[in-house]
């Protein structure tokens, strides 16, 4: 089983990392079914090894355990400012689906696939279950920039 290289560890490694400021990519017009439409882009967390984006036309419920009821799918990208060597394969992005529970604080990624190329486009090179399990976000974190991002940063409910 394959383990990720930089959503989860990198949360763990980058933990006082703060997030950057977000950035939207311009979205395309017309009326293309969210499965047809082109991603749409948005920058949630940055630093000098690489950008992470999560596609906003890709949310979607998801079944879901039961301590999770409440559950959404996205799509997030990881962008290598330089290419990195996963299993002796040349990786320019990497591709994660993450489930988020908006209403506790939680996440979960899904799968990954890392690509040859940018953005989650071209040869996908290594393909594998993430081996995560879900977790509530830590402050000023990747894991948490991407929670605010998928769940707007509204507050937890309270049991």
């Amino acid at each position: 089983m394959i383990r990720p290289v930089a959503l989860i560890a990198a949360a763990a490694l980058l933990a006082a990392a703060p997030a950057a400021g977000a950035q939207t990519a311009a979205a395309p017009s017309g009326s293309a079914s969210p499965a047809q439409r082109p991603p749409n882009w948005k920058k949630v967390f940055g630093n000098d090894q690489y950008d992470v984006y999560i596609d906003q036309h890709s949310a979607r419920n998801v079944p879901a355990p039961p301590e999770h009821p409440t559950a959404i799918e996205l799509t997030a990208v990881l962008q290598y400012s330089i290419p990195e060597v996963i299993n002796n394969y040349q990786v320019s992005s990497t591709e994660y689906h993450v489930d988020f529970d908006c209403s506790h604080p939680a996440l979960f990624a899904v799968d990954m696939t890392h690509y040859a190329s940018d953005m989650g486009t071209g040869a996908a090179v290594v393909v594998g279950s993430a081996d995560n399990a879900w977790h509530a976000p830590q402050a000023g974190t990747l894991d948490q920039a991407l929670w605010d991002a998928a769940c707007g940063a509204k507050p937890a409910k309270t049991p």
